[in-house]
């Protein structure tokens, strides 16, 4: 008898690591929480992109609608300063000469300049885009409400907030693949997502389907 997909609890997410959309990929059964009291300074609204001036974050302004305990679900967008415009403008300088970045960037442009009422909305709308211009689906729901503990899933929530993988997961586990700005500073790993999309294209569901299973054995164990 085949065992059920482990159940990961996970925080949501602007562009997510390499490792996070490895495992959304990997078969496991998703749940994102967005009914906690809102952490700032997270994956929720950072991302790291490859430079010419090596790793950057790029961090999205927010709104805590009802002050330090406003739920992750009620957080707006601040949109006081043209915060889509400049992060863009990074993202373009940073990818504008890797293999595959022409043939994604109008389409996921569109969807990245939408105007968003909320953090969770983006967020979740940008996967769903990366993963269709990987042509795979990706399936997640939403917390419904708080819970301190998981006892049948696996509680992810504090991960996923810089640059280095998962506690405990190696970064012998990120396969190089070509990067613009290598040749300066070497393979950077484990950065946003959009940078293995723009540098490898179609081979990045591959790189992330093997990824996702090495992922999910440790993390079965």
């Amino acid at each position: 008898m085949s065992q059920p997909p482990l159940s990961l609890v996970l925080p949501t997410a602007w562009l997510p690591s390499v490792e996070y959309f490895a495992l959304l990929l990997s078969g496991a059964s998703i749940l994102i929480e967005v009914h906690e009291s809102y952490p700032k300074q997270t994956c929720r609204n950072r991302c790291y992109v490859s430079t010419s001036n090596k790793v950057m974050p790029l961090s999205v302004p927010v709104v805590k609608t009802y002050g330090n305990h406003t739920l992750t679900r009620d957080i707006t967008l601040a949109m006081t300063e043209p915060w889509q415009r400049n992060h863009w403008r990074t993202i373009e300088s940073a990818y504008r000469n890797a293999a595959w970045f022409i043939h994604y960037e109008a389409a996921f442009r569109q969807t990245f300049f939408q105007p968003y009422s909320t953090l969770v909305d983006m967020n979740s709308a940008l996967i769903l885009k990366l993963a269709g211009l990987m042509k795979v689906e990706v399936a997640f729901d939403f917390t419904t409400d708080w819970k301190a503990f998981y006892g049948n899933a696996l509680d992810l929530r504090a991960s996923f907030n810089e640059q280095e993988p998962i506690e405990g997961f190696s970064q012998v586990m990120f396969k190089p693949y070509f990067q613009c700005f290598a040749n300066r500073y070497g393979f950077q790993p484990n950065l946003s997502i959009i940078d293995l999309l723009f540098n490898c294209g179609p081979e990045s569901v591959s790189y992330l389907r093997n990824l996702g299973a090495g992922l999910l054995s440790k993390l079965s164990l």
